[in-house]
């Protein structure tokens, strides 16, 4: 049966000839007493400072529940940009063939028509032949650049978020790396509260 502080100051003795001193018994009370109720306030000291522990765990574990699910769509939507990316990135090409194919056309057919204006005019026509096949180069050379300045562009915008998505991938094992860390002290606190309950 438990007995408390306040069971112990309000018991009574019945008193007989010859048995114990009173003094010595009520002085030998107090000390119980007062040992009790030092060991009732540490138990308790101790019990809120653990409950404290507890509720900023909880806490902590809630907020990295949430960092953990804003990381995972994060993560969901760094893959739809990802494909996004490379379906531009697939466009980027094929509109860049069709620019150098066209190009290729145009030089060609610029060429075709310098020669044949060469072959039919004088030296003057041919000048302006000259003329019109340096051009036509210059186009060329031109619209080439303007593909490559594209493809270029679409390439780093790829790296980039490739970059993005190992990040990505890297705090969000080091925030679960985090969480279990803080699990396991979690359920050793746990533990201990259970351990001070069964002693109560």
């Amino acid at each position: 049966m438990k007995i408390t502080a306040q069971e112990i100051l309000k018991k009574e003795f019945d008193r007989k000839m010859k048995g114990y001193s009173p003094i010595e018994v009520d002085q030998f009370l107090d000390e119980i007493i007062a040992s009790m109720e030092e060991g009732e306030k540490e138990y308790k000291a101790g019990l809120s400072a653990l409950q404290t522990q507890v509720d900023g765990l909880i806490s902590e574990k809630a907020a990295l529940e949430a960092q953990i699910d804003e990381l995972k769509a994060q993560q969901e939507e760094d893959k739809k940009n990802q494909l996004l990316l490379k379906k531009a990135l697939a466009m980027s090409k094929k509109k860049e063939q069709d620019y150098m194919e066209k190009a290729q056309e145009k030089v060609k057919s610029l060429m075709d028509a310098a020669h044949s204006a060469a072959d039919q005019v004088n030296r003057e026509a041919q000048t302006k032949a000259r003329q019109i096949v340096m051009e036509a180069n210059e186009s060329a050379k031109k619209t080439e650049a303007e593909v490559e300045d594209r493809v270029r562009m679409m390439r780093a915008m790829i790296e980039n978020q490739q970059t993005s998505v190992r990040e990505s991938h890297k705090k969000y094992a080091e925030i679960v790396q985090s969480q279990k860390k803080l699990l396991e002290q979690y359920e050793d606190l746990e533990k201990a509260m259970e351990a001070i309950s069964f002693r109560k």
